[in-house]
């Protein structure tokens, strides 16, 4: 009798056009166990390993969030590029109404999706793709505006611009940060 009220719970709960209890709940759980918290975990580890590994050179000014350099970062990609394909999979099959055109889209139904753009955005970003980390991060502020992620986005907007040497950039990202008018 399990098996069957689970297999009858699957097989309605796999659309990502019906906006109901079971398929947000349903998708919601994917996108978060699936994607988010294993692609964190694979990121969170290969920067865990980087760190403890690193030798600090102290006759030089000591970063305080050391990020690696191109070719220390080389051991990093097989975790990133997996955390990337597990995010980009988790939006592409969970994402509620489906993400074919995401220009129409108004709303998201599923609350873990703009977590993996921005886990997405971060990888790319140590991954040394700053560009591809710049295009999440603008996505997630264009069409998640009313959500907390768009506070991560800006804050990895700006460490993304001050990696690329664009400081005033990441001065305006900080500055959409402050809640307080200008």
């Amino acid at each position: 009798m399990g098996i069957v009220t689970a297999i009858v719970f699957a097989a309605v709960a796999c659309s990502t056009e019906k906006n109901t209890f079971i398929t947000r709940n349903y998708h919601s759980l994917n996108a978060h166990y699936n994607g988010y918290f294993n692609a964190n975990e694979l990121i969170e580890q290969s920067v865990r390993t980087y760190q403890t590994s690193r030798e600090e050179d102290y006759y030089q000014l000591l970063p305080l969030n050391p990020v690696p350099d191109e070719k220390e970062v080389t051991g990093m990609y097989p975790a990133i590029d997996t955390a990337i394909v597990k995010c980009t999979k988790v939006i592409r099959d969970h994402s509620m109404p489906s993400n074919d055109q995401p220009s129409k889209k108004k709303e998201e139904h599923n609350r873990w999706i703009d977590e993996n753009w921005t886990l997405i955005g971060q990888a790319s970003y140590y991954r040394r793709d700053y560009e591809g980390a710049m295009k999440n991060f603008k996505f997630i502020r264009r069409f998640y505006s009313n959500d907390p992620s768009l506070f991560i986005g800006e804050l990895w907007m700006a460490k993304t611009n001050m990696a690329m040497g664009k400081l005033t950039d990441a001065k305006f990202n900080l500055d959409n940060l402050d809640p307080r008018p200008c």
